[in-house]
């Protein structure tokens, strides 16, 4: 009209048109209104169903275009070279749209400012300018012909599962993409879908796909071997194994291409049509199912990935399947699963460590046994991360590695700790509180926390692992609650570490043999010079106490170095008085008589003029000895063992106290209980801790 508005109404399908018929050897028209200056606007009316091929093709003042929900496809170039075209209304009905159908237009640029990746109703349609790692969200349904045409940027490309379809050209000359992950579920791999990706060394054809269209991988230089699948029924026409010769006049066989596949199929005609090398792949006899524990059972499913574990008690590392009445260990599962199922029954798992492309595991509730570094190195783990750094299975504290808090109070809804080093290399946490909920701390559970400075161990923990603080080597004080009756290996490398409190009723202390090496009590801790060791230990392992091992280039070396500055405190006719001696170290007895005993002590306990008390340095969560302080003495809120401070340590005690483990006295009871509500609950914890951490002080 006289307004530059065109028009189109009707129902049913618009013609397909092409841009220049004289250039194209098929019966179509140009469109119409083809180099039209005059026409700004286009409005399609309701009843269309189809724009055409080209049919808006080079209309340089078009400026916008209104589109009704009668359309449900668009074919190829539809907008193509509209500069101008800025507004175009795309309702959710356009599901099937054809190559390259808004390049050049405006409107495309300014959706690339967003995103260089543009997906228009399930359809990526633009892809030109992405760079890099390029990852396809999952939800996509089509890559659409031509959208990464050219893309020089992108190095790799993931397609997600949930395509079907890519269209033709749509990587061609792609120059720079050297690794393409495709869906498991892509039906066809249309023409020259990746010709000229010169720097294409492998692909991976998923066994749902029916067809490889003409030309496919056509001069793609460094790919020299591609295996089909049974289910790829046609191979067009120069689609594997060709490339233009020197002066790209003609299309020539590369020499020693090898197509790989199963005898009688599409993919032996193709190379023997052509005269290229052979291989044929015997069919896939890989077990499905087989043993991982004494009463637990595994399933495969190839077609979804999923891995379903059946029976009861714990898995067991490696997974066996059977062969003619043997055994035999498998390992490819971790290669190929994306799912886990774990079934009621089954008590304890075994490590998923590094399966990389795992991304669900379904866990029982009563499931509450996790391996050493479960589900390290998953997509899973990092998914349950993004939701919560601290991650939590059935009460059971599986991973804390990337907690970013430097005070961390952990909460009594945690039940236990995961085998490992589950703290591993944190390098954030200064202060660790640990719940009493919890009655074992595992071997190595906080290995490598270089930042870690103060912790606090309640008195439910009965027993501790090995290596529990090797490598902590800000840690200056730590101490044990006194039912703990053994301990051994459990620092190492802690470099600051000055005073360690024993528990009362220790029993052993051990030493781990490793490798031909004794690793004792503390090793490399050289600002530890005096140790106490309770009367009730009864036996000190060889080398256990005041012996290192020499260190070079950051290596444990093999020889035994003695630390001829420590000091054994300990009582006369016990095991502590023959280790010293058998072992050439000082010792000081702690049962010295009467005229002696209050000079000698003074010298071999820690210097009463520190700003802790003897009582409250033993032991974090102790309790106070009211006995040494003034009758008019007043605790401070929130100073619940009334050390003077408000600490961790009356966390500790406070929770003690609420789980009925050890009780506070009247007055520290008063104390800690800040929100003056008359009774001690989980909201004075969660105050004292707000204080410590800064957030909102007690008054």
């Amino acid at each position: 009209d006289k307004n530059g508005t065109l028009t189109i109404s009707g129902t049913g399908a618009m013609y397909d048109y092409l841009p220049e018929t004289e250039d194209f050897q098929m019966d179509r028209p140009t469109p119409p209104w083809y180099l039209r200056t005059d026409i700004k606007k286009a409005v399609i009316e309701d009843g269309v169903t189809y724009i055409g091929d080209y049919s808006f093709y080079v209309c340089p003042e078009l400026t916008s275009v209104s589109i009704p929900d009668s359309v449900t496809a668009m074919g190829a170039g539809v907008f193509m070279c509209d500069f101008n075209l800025v507004d175009i209304d795309i309702p959710s009905s356009v599901t099937k749209i054809g190559s390259a159908p808004f390049t050049g237009t405006g409107w495309v640029t300014e959706q690339e400012k967003t995103d260089p990746l543009v997906i228009v109703n399930d359809n990526v349609v633009e892809a030109r300018n992405c760079e890099g790692d390029v990852v396809i969200p999952d939800g996509v349904k089509c890559i659409t012909g031509s959208s990464f045409f050219s893309n020089v940027k992108a190095t790799s490309i993931t397609v997600p599962d949930s395509v079907t379809e890519i269209g033709s050209c749509a990587f061609w000359g792609c120059s720079e993409l050297e690794k393409v992950t495709l869906s498991k579920n892509l039906k066809k791999i249309d023409i020259s879908a990746f010709a000229d990706c010169k720097k294409l060394k492998e692909v991976s054809i998923p066994d749902t796909v029916t067809e490889i269209g003409e030309s496919a991988f056509r001069q793609c230089d460094s790919l020299t071997e591609v295996t089909v699948p049974k289910s790829v029924t046609t191979i067009g026409r120069h689609a594997l194994g060709y490339v233009f010769d020197k002066d790209a006049s003609k299309t020539v066989k590369m020499q020693d291409f090898t197509v790989k596949g199963y005898k009688d199929t599409a993919a032996e005609k193709y190379a023997k049509d052509n005269g290229f090398k052979f291989v044929a792949l015997e069919d896939d006899d890989t077990p499905t199912s087989g043993k991982c524990g004494e009463n637990v059972t595994w399933k495969f499913d190839k077609e979804t990935g999923t891995l379903t574990i059946s029976g009861t008690g714990e898995m067991k590392n490696p997974f066996y399947y059977t062969k003619d009445g043997t055994d035999y260990p498998y390992s490819d599962l971790q290669n190929s699963t994306r799912k886990v199922i774990i079934e009621d029954g089954i008590t304890g798992l075994t490590s998923f460590n590094s399966w990389s492309k795992l991304e669900e595991i379904v866990i029982p509730k009563n499931c509450t046994e996790f391996s050493d570094g479960f589900a390290i190195g998953t997509p899973w783990l990092e998914k349950m991360r993004e939701k919560d750094p601290l991650v939590i299975v059935n009460g059971v504290l599986i991973d804390s590695r990337t907690v970013k808090d430097k005070e961390l109070v952990l909460t009594d809804d945690i039940k236990a700790l995961a085998r490992g080093p589950i703290f591993g290399g944190n390098k954030n946490i200064t202060k660790l509180v640990l719940p009493g909920t919890i009655t074992e701390i595992p071997s190595y559970a906080f290995q490598g926390m270089e930042s870690l400075e103060e912790i606090s161990i309640p008195d439910s923990v009965t027993s501790v692992g090995i290596g529990i603080f090797w490598n902590c080597n800000k840690l200056k004080k730590v101490g044990f609650p006194d039912n703990i009756k053994s301990l051994g290996a459990v620092f190492d490398g802690c470099t600051e570490l000055e005073e360690v409190v024993l528990p009362k009723n220790l029993e052993k202390i051990e030493s781990l043999g490793f490798d031909g090496l004794t690793f004792g009590l503390f090793g490399n801790c050289p600002k530890l010079k005096k140790v106490t060791i309770p009367k009730s230990v009864t036996e000190i392992g060889e080398g256990t106490l005041g012996f290192d091992y020499s260190y070079k280039d950051g290596m444990i070396g093999d020889v035994e170095v003695k630390k001829n500055d420590l000091t054994i405190c300990g009582y006369k006719g016990t095991a502590a008085e023959k280790y010293a001696k058998d072992n050439g170290f000082e010792f000081v007895a702690l049962d010295k008589d009467d005229s002696s005993s209050k000079k000698d002590d003074t010298s071999s306990k820690p210097d009463s003029s520190s700003k802790k008390n003897d009582s409250s340095s033993s032991k974090p969560d102790s309790k106070p000895d009211d006995s040494s302080k003034p009758d008019d003495y007043k605790f401070a809120k929130g100073d619940a063992n009334g050390d003077g401070d408000i600490n961790v340590t009356d966390i500790a005690v406070t929770a003690a106290h609420i789980k009925g483990i050890k009780a506070l006295t009247g007055e520290q009871q008063k104390t800690a209980d800040v929100d003056n509500s008359g009774e001690l609950t989980v909201t004075d914890i969660a105050m004292i801790a707000a204080h410590i951490k800064g957030i909102k002080a007690l008054s």
